[in-house]
This record gives structure tokens, sequence and C-alpha cells, in this order.
């Protein structure tokens, strides 16, 4: 780092690297510190981008060079419509295909089921004269291809026989050949399964069905007419839609959800510039005597500013060489979570493999070296500014720190102020992390003149009940605010965010048990074996339906179906719902008469929907919302809007009356039993797998297993949150520690003093424990009310905007009081060490320094 400074520094900066490395653990934390939080932005942006990568990837390598894909309604395409535009149009950049999920040994892979024979336009992965036969393709039953890559990781080798399962039943399939396309990487077909699509159609139990036709018009209004002659041949329910599309709204789909990532990284990264703060704050504490000494002479302020800041750097480029390669080893994990959440809510796709972007790396870097300099840019500012004499006291510190806690507490209600109003300003996610984070450093600009507050009324009746122990604690306190303010506000916010994070989770906890509770109302529940397979679907059959209908101890059967629908530029997730007059309906309203609704509801009059979704969408009861159905565009009467939390893209619900006068479908995804009163669920259970054994594969499952598995997921997408929670307080300890490192190095006289007017070493860590205990009794309750408000914008703006739900806000006693004991525990343990070190000085040695 020489070539930052003059040929002139060169002796200071020599000077200064003898120092830190006279303090190792000083260096090691503040390297830790920005290391974890470059690590932490490495690994969240590498993990969602590389999610990103692949699902855009999978995409691309499944619509090839297609332009346009036409798609259909709840069971796609007739392939007879196929055929009719090879003929009619002469339409030969076009390529049936028919996709879906498969399972092959615990992990699920994406189908393609192609044309060999028209797949040339648009994909090169089959094609003739190549070194996959495709012949054999075609003709041999159960033949499909994989990547090499997928094939190594199933450990099935070419030519190998195994099996899959795919619409609740296992088949077996042979492995033809590997794809090998040069155009793509390895990762874009990297779990992607091809087989000819009457092979698809066999696994899939979709004979004569199509999930779109790919196709490749030209550009501009040769390519416009094309198409509108196109949509002139097809049915009512099919539309054409750019290829770029269905990648372009998986992106939009996720996007808020990598927008929380990324405000958690840098919310680590956040931290780590307070442990370089309070590292050079204490690095210029210890050597206040050396810049007096340089000051004297003749280094010039400029030079000692320019000595701090080169010394930030320099631990800033040691924390990023060792922070991103800990972040590309981090992602590998981080990825996982990701992956798991993304198809938990979201989609099906699979991450194999990871590449360290240089964009990644790039901005890890320069946020890890530019965080460093500007949380330096104080301590920097602080030696520069004082004279040879103000460096060798500690008095015109205090001075400074009272004055400036003077002017900090209204710019911190400025501040705060700011961030209410931001609250209200439009609906940007953005915009109310910016708000949030404004409310939060506001508090903390206050905290210090609390804190302060605090120990003054806490003099009197800590002298009352212990004595001058008691009091000195107390004064020790306040009067350091040069060394505590800083820590205490972190400390605080630390905490503040903790709780705030907690309340958050545990309403949302509870208002996920209580939706569970009323809408799963059946007794079982009868799905298919494909349900647990991500992505996948199927359905039940009439026959079995019936049947299950008249197993003994059946008092009512509830038939759900559940399709994709197309709804102005989006798309939303329709549940079609059948069940009897006297049976009551699974919804908890959030807005409209629920009275009215369900009525509306029953007599196919109107449509419910979600929070979500009518906050997507803009929506409220009595309005219409236009859907694509079988028969064309149609209009449908909003009645009621409920609470719903298993999708946050929004779901519409309609009576299977309703929906039977606009599709076509007649399909049962599910079904919802209810048994007559007495009778065991085991034994219904028993009687309705025997009934069914035979016709359908399909799992009966207690409402109690469906609950904790959706539970399962829901503490599966907090297991990010959690890790950063711990983060977040071991950095807020080390924080807490420095501060009080400072403090034993500043008071070193005081205690020396102490001990030798007769102060026992119980007594000297009684005395530092106390004024600890006292600084996280105080951070406590203020980080109560700031975790509390943490919480609430958590709710009401942060999850609104990012995935439109809302949820009553539970705050537990227990939170609240966990809250205190953790920035009581934070700030005693902090206090263990300097205690013990002031203890076991050495009164001379403290006094002969002085």
């Amino acid at each position: 780092m020489f070539w930052l400074v003059s040929y002139a520094d060169t002796l200071l900066v020599r000077a200064s690297l003898r120092y830190l490395l006279r303090y190792p653990w000083q260096l090691g934390m503040a390297v830790a510190g920005v290391a974890v939080g470059v690590a932490m932005v490495v690994a969240v942006d590498g993990a969602t981008s590389a999610a990103e990568r692949s699902f855009r990837g999978s995409i691309e390598a499944a619509s090839g060079r297609a332009t346009h894909r036409i798609t259909g309604g709840a069971h796609g395409l007739d392939e007879a419509l196929y055929r009719k535009l090879r003929v009619r149009l002469a339409l030969r950049n076009s390529a049936p295909v028919l996709e879906g999920f498969v399972e092959v040994r615990g992990e699920t892979l994406r189908l393609l089921g192609v044309d060999p024979i028209a797949e040339a336009p648009i994909r090169k992965y089959v094609t003739f004269g190549g070194d996959i036969p495709i012949d054999q393709l075609i003709t041999e039953p159960g033949a499909v291809l994989m990547s090499r890559a997928t094939g190594e990781r199933l450990r099935v080798a070419t030519g190998d026989r195994f099996k899959v399962k795919a619409s609740g039943r296992k088949r077996s399939v042979q492995l033809l050949a590997h794809l090998a396309h040069a155009a793509q990487p390895q990762a874009a077909i990297d779990g992607l399964m091809i087989a000819d699509i009457a092979t698809a159609q066999t696994l899939l139990d979709r004979f004569g069905r199509l999930s779109g036709i790919d196709l490749r018009l030209p550009a501009g209004l040769q390519g416009e007419r094309l198409r509108a002659r196109i949509g002139a041949l097809l049915p009512a329910d099919a539309r054409v839609e750019r290829a770029a599309a269905r990648s372009e709204a998986m992106t939009q789909m996720t996007h808020a959800f990598a927008t929380n990532l990324t405000a958690m990284s840098l919310l680590a990264l956040l931290i780590g510039m307070f442990l370089i703060y309070s590292t050079m704050s204490l690095s210029v504490f210890r050597r206040r005597g050396l810049i007096a000494n340089l000051r004297m002479l003749g280094a010039g302020r400029t030079q000692i500013f320019r000595l701090i800041l080169v010394e930030a750097v320099g631990l800033s480029l040691l924390a990023v060489a060792i922070g991103l390669p800990g972040g590309a080893v981090l992602a590998q994990g981080l990825l996982a979570l990701v992956t798991r959440t993304i198809n938990d809510l979201y989609f099906t796709f699979s991450v194999n493999t990871w590449a360290v972007d240089a964009g990644t790396l790039t901005k890890g870097a320069a946020l890890g070296i530019g965080a460093s300099l500007l949380a330096a840019m104080g301590p920097a500012l602080e030696a520069a500014r004082a004279t040879p004499l103000e460096a060798r006291t500690r008095s015109h510190l205090e001075r400074g720190a009272r004055r400036l806690v003077r002017w900090l507490a209204p710019a911190g209600v400025a501040i705060m102020l700011a961030g209410a109003v931001l609250l209200t300003a439009g609906q940007s996610l953005w915009l109310g992390f910016v708000a949030l984070l404004l409310v939060s450093a506001g508090y903390a600009l206050v905290t210090p003149a609390a804190v302060a507050t605090m120990m003054q009324l806490a003099q009197a009746p800590l002298a009352y009940w212990f004595g001058s122990p008691g009091r000195l604690a107390a004064r020790g306190a306040q009067a350091s605010l040069s060394r505590t303010a800083v820590a205490s506000a972190a400390l605080v916010v630390s905490v503040a965010a903790v709780a705030g994070v907690t309340i958050m989770i545990d309403s949302f906890r509870g208002s996920v048990a209580a939706w569970l509770g009323a809408t799963l109302r059946a007794d079982l529940y009868v799905i298919t074996p494909s349900s647990d397979v991500e992505g996948a679907e199927s359905v039940l059959s009439q026959r079995l339906v019936r049947r299950i209908a008249n197993v003994q101890g059946v008092a009512d059967v509830e038939a759900h179906r559940w399709v994709t629908v197309r709804t102005g530029a989006h798309e939303a997730r329709l549940h079609v719902i059948e069940n009897s007059p006297s049976a009551r309906l699974g919804f908890m309203f959030k807005a409209g008469d629920p009275d009215a609704a369900r009525r509306a509801f029953r007599r196919g009059t109107a449509v419910l929907v979600s929070e979500p979704y009518a906050y997507r969408h803009q929506r409220v009861p009595g309005d219409f919302i236009v859907l694509r159905t079988d028969h064309g565009k149609r209009g449908f009467r909003i009645a009621g809007m409920f609470y719903d939390y298993g999708s946050d893209q929004g779901v519409v619900a309609m009576s299977r009356a309703l929906y039977a006068r606009w599709w076509r479908d007649r399909s049962v995804s599910s079904l919802g039993v209810r048994l007559s009163g007495g009778v065991a669920a085991r034994q219904v259970r028993a009687r309705l797998r025997a009934a069914v054994q035979g016709l359908q594969p399909v799992l009966v499952r207690a409402t109690g297993e469906l609950r904790a598995q959706t539970m399962a997921i829901f503490d599966r997408t907090f297991a990010i949150t959690q890790v950063l929670r711990v983060l977040t307080m071991v950095v807020a300890v080390v924080g807490v520690l420095s501060a009080f490192m400072a403090l034993l190095l500043e008071r070193g006289k005081e205690f020396a003093v102490l001990r030798a007017t007769g102060f026992t070493q119980g007594q000297i860590v009684v005395l530092i424990t106390g004024e600890a205990g006292l600084l996280g009794l105080c951070t406590g309750l203020l980080a109560m009310p700031l975790g509390v408000v943490m919480s609430l914008v958590l709710i009401e703006v942060i999850n609104r905007r990012s995935f439109g739900w809302s949820m009553p806000v539970s705050i537990a006693p227990e939170a609240l009081l966990q809250t205190l004991a953790l920035a009581l525990t934070a700030a005693l343990a902090a206090s263990i060490y300097p205690g013990f070190q002031a203890a076991t000085s050495r009164p001379a040695a403290g006094l002969r320094a002085e």
C-alpha cells in the first residue's frame, strides 16, 4: 500500500504497520468484520445470480432459437393444432413441445418432449447427421437423452435402463445418448431430459396434448402478419407470446425475494463497517501520544489523515482477499437455500454448478474497500484535527463528544421523520428499505443522548443501593461518551434488528398457522404422487373420485382443481372448488362482506381473489377482472378478498359451477375428505387406500401432515434470516468489546488509583461489569421500541411490497424480554476480558505511565 502515499509518508506507514502487527487481535477483528460483510455480499449476489442464470438458461435451452410460442389453457394444446398450422400456413419453422417434470433417484429433472424431425430450425440438440441416433429416439419406447454431467450425477451410463417417477407412476426408460451442444453451456442443459414427444406423452399421461408450439417468425412487418394469421387459427384458450416472456416473468416473480436477500447482505457489510470504525478509533486512541509527537516533529494534518485512510485501505484489501474466496465457498451452501426457497414458493429448477462471476467479485471488492474508507473517515478526521496538546489529553474528546451528542439528537429526530415520510411515499420496495434505514439511523443518533440521560437518572438510585461502586459505574459510563456512544448505538440497532425480525417471523408464523387452520377444513386429503414432484401436475380420474365418495365413513368430499390462467399481461393460479352446500368455505376474508361473498361464490355469480392478487393488480371487491377462458376473454366480478400465504403471485378462487360455464376442463387435482362423526381417521384412511387400489396411485394424507409440511417450508424460507441474525449479534458483541478495550486503555490511571486506594480486584471487575450491565440495560430498553417499529415496517411495508400479503402484528412479552436479555448478555460478555485485564494489571505500572 506504499504506492498510495508520497515518499515523505513512508516512515509514517512503516510505523503504522509496526503498530498493527503489535496488536494482531485488533487487526483480526477489523479484517474479519469487513471480510464477513464482503463474503455475505459475494455469497448472496453470487447465489441469486447463479439461480437466475440457471432458470434463464434452462428456459432458453428449452426454447432454443424460437422467437414465439403458442400456449393453451389448463390442458395445453391439442396436437392436431400443430398439424393444422403446418398444413394450412406451411409453417415449417415450428416444433411441438411437451414439458413436464420427472423424478429420478430423488432429483427433479425437466422433461422436454420434442419432434426430432421438426427440431432443426428451433433446437440443435437432436438433428439428423449428429452423434445421436435419431431413428432410435423416435422408434424405441422409453428412449431419453440427458447431459453427461446429469448422467454422472445420477450414476446412469449410456445404454442403462432406469426408473423415472412421473404422473404418480414409475416407468422404465433408457439413456440413449448424451446431450452435447456447443451453442449452449453445459450448465444450461444440466437437469434436462429430452425424449420423443410420444415418449413424453406416455410418461406424463398427456396423450394427444402439447404444452406449446415453438415458432421462429421473421422480424418486422412480415412476422407480424404471420403472427396475425396464426392467431386466426387458434382456439379461444390459446395465444401467441414472445419466447422471452417466460424468463422475464420468472425473473419478475423472484425479484422481491432477491431484493430482500441483497438488503440482508448489505446489512452484514454495514456491521463490518462498524468494526472498521471501532478498530480505527481504538487505533487512533492508542497512538495519541505518538500522533502528538509526530505533529510536533512537523507532520501535517493532511499526512495524519492520509495515514489513517491508508491503514483502512490496507485492512480492506486484506479483508477483500479473504472475503472473496470465503464468499465463493459460502455461496455454495447459500445457493442450496435459495434454490430450495424458489422451488417452494415459485417454480421448479435445479442448479448443480456455480462459477464465480467477475461482476460479483468486483461488486464485493468495491463495496468492501468503499465501506472501509467511509468507516475510517471519522477516526481519521479526529486524529487530524487534534492539536499536539489535545492529542495527549482525553478531556477534549469528551467535550467534543458532548457537543456532538447535543446536535445529533435533533438531527436523528429529523432523519426519523424523513424516514416516516418515505414510508408513505410510493410502492417501491427499495424505497421501503431506505425508509427503514433512515428510521434506524435516526434512532441510532438519538441513542447516545438517551443513554447519557438514563445514566444521569440512574446515579442516585445506584448510589443508594450499591454505594460508591454504583455511583462510579453510572458516572463512568456517562463520562465515556466518546467511546460508548457508537458502541451503544450499534448495540441498540443490532438488538432491535434481531427483535424486529423475531416479531415479524413470530407474527408471520402465527398468521400462517391460523390460515392453515381455516383453509385445511377436511380431515383427509387425496392427492396424486406427482404433487410431491416439484412442478409436476396430474389429475384424479372421475372413477376414483366417485369411489372415494362412496367409502364407508366418508361424509362429504370437496373437489379442488388448480390451473394457471392468463389475466391481462400476467398469469395467476385459478383455484376451482366444488363442495356440498352444507360445507363451509375455507377462507379468511380481509375485505368484502364474508356472508355475501360466500353466497355469490356458491351461486357462481362472482369470484374471490387473494390479497396478493388484489395488491399486485390493484383490485378491490366490486371490481372486475378479465380472464382468458376456453371461450375467449371474460370478465368476472370480485365478491371478496381473502388472506393467502401460499402464493405471492395471487390466486383467483372460483366455484366449479362458474368454471364449468367457461372452461371445458372437468378434471380434479385433489380431494378433501370430511369424515362422519365418531369415525376414526386411521380406519377410513385404510379403507380409502383399499378402495382405490388398482385404479390410480394416490397419496392419502391427514390434515396434520399437510400442516406440518407447510410449516417446514415456512421454516426453510427463513433459514437465511436466522443465519444473519446470529451474525448481527456476534459482530455487535465484538463492537462493544472494542469500546470497552478503549475505555480500559483510557482509564488505566483511574483504575490504578482505585487499586492504590483500597479497591480489590473483585471490586474493579464489578465496576467494569457494572458499567457494561448498565450500558446493556439502557440499550436493551432503547432497543425495544425500535424493534417494534422495525417489525411494523417489515410487516406493513417490506412484506407488503415484496409479497403482497399482510398479517396482524403479534408482539409477545417474551420477545421484548428476550431483547432486553440479549442486550444485557452482549454487553456483559464483552466486558469479561477488559475487566479481567484491568483487575490483574499492576497499579504501579498504571501510575508510572502517568
